[in-house]
């Protein structure tokens, strides 16, 4: 089939799949009607790069969107939609059970309205252990807990960039075929010999969503005399781009943002610079070559790490904004525009929602008395 023909082919079969009442990608989380407007959903054979400076939540988010939520939407959708996922996540930074325990926190609130930190779920901090009520609930989320185990795979012992690709890949073959079309090699002779080659990868299960996550990939190893950069840039411009685009995995690359994004700036005037301070693919860790390669590239912004008191109509300080107080940048979207977007980040959680715009006073007042509710509890369990 011709480059045109599988174009419209793929037009007309997303039509009539939705005219059919299927789902055809993963949609954003209800949280986020301005994100979806930009980006529709989690969709087949994109390449996302997630960014952020330091301690500022880019794991959180990741998380959020990539791991976090499409479990969630599937468990509560699996007898109504077509789509079923499948997550490899490689975590160069925490343990297996640390990423458990995550879970745990976010489906305490999510589910329950309990905000309770992973460390708290662990009776770390002086004078609390976890209540029995606690374990209750995470005990009633056996079902959907062990159906999590059947959709994801976490691999924290595999580090190095041929070595994610040949375990992803071998995944992709395990679940697939090829189709062959013919072609001609030159032998030892030279002489032209008929072969058969490899033409289109084809599912088992064409709605099967395959989400890779590395997490972070300048933690990465690196070998035979390579650079961390030159590491980075094979993993995402060859082994990145080919599981994309052969298999269309959906990646996912966590990235730290240069330290430059975390000091102040100012102009000739002694004014904070706050564009200065937002990051860009400029300022992107170890490698600013992985931006050419990704479909999206998303990154969290911190205001009140600056001292900030108010940004974007949203007062940081006297509200108790804060720490809950995120701007989500859309800097990269190859399919669409970009946008900032503000939102409430509890760290504690791993939760994140769209904030409301400021100038509908309503909705405003409704979230900054979330916040403050939010902000109360974490005080009274701190206190204990």
């Amino acid at each position: 089939m011709s480059i045109f023909k599988n174009a419209f082919a793929t037009i007309k079969n997303n039509k009539e799949k939705v005219e059919s009442g299927l789902d055809i990608c993963i949609p954003m989380p209800k949280e986020w009607d301005r994100l979806t407007k930009a980006i529709p959903g989690i969709i087949k054979g994109r390449y996302w790069l997630v960014g952020a400076a330091s301690k500022v939540g880019k794991t959180s988010y990741s998380n959020a969107l990539f791991f976090f939520h499409p479990l969630l939407w599937l468990w509560e959708n699996k007898d109504k939609t077509n789509i079923d996922i499948k997550i490899l996540y490689y975590s160069l930074e925490i343990s297996k059970q640390a990423l458990a325990i995550n879970l745990f926190s976010h489906i305490l609130y999510v589910k329950y309205n309990i905000i309770v930190s992973p460390g708290k779920l662990q009776s770390y901090f002086k004078g609390f252990k976890v209540e029995d009520s606690l374990l209750e609930l995470i005990r009633k989320e056996k079902d959907f807990l062990d159906f999590v185990e059947t959709k994801v795979e976490i691999i924290d012992n595999i580090r190095h960039p041929y070595g994610i690709f040949t375990h992803t890949k071998e995944f992709f073959e395990a679940n697939g075929t090829w189709t062959k079309r013919p072609s001609k090699y030159k032998n030892e002779a030279g002489e032209l010999v008929d072969t058969d080659k490899k033409d289109t990868y084809v599912p088992n299960n064409p709605n099967l969503h395959t989400i890779v996550i590395t997490d972070h990939i300048s933690l990465l190893e690196y070998k035979n005399g390579a650079t961390l950069h030159e590491s980075i840039s094979k993993f995402s411009s060859e082994y990145c781009i080919e599981l994309r685009d052969k298999y269309e995995a959906i990646i996912v690359n966590v990235q730290q943002m240069s330290a430059a994004s975390e000091e102040k700036t100012f102009d000739n005037k002694g004014k904070l610079n706050i564009n200065k301070l937002k990051p860009t693919q400029n300022l992107l860790g170890d490698n600013k070559l992985t931006v050419r390669d990704c479909d999206y590239m998303l990154s969290l912004f911190d205001p009140a790490r600056y001292d900030i008191d108010e940004y974007e109509g949203f007062d940081l300080k006297t509200d108790h904004l804060g720490n809950y107080y995120r701007e989500l940048i859309i800097n990269i979207n190859r399919h669409g525009f970009t946008l900032d977007i503000p939102c409430f980040f509890l760290g504690a959680s791993g939760y994140f929602k769209e904030l409301p715009d400021m100038s509908d006073m309503s909705k405003a007042l409704a979230a900054y008395s979330k916040i403050r509710r939010v902000k109360q509890i974490e005080e009274e369990h701190f206190k204990q």
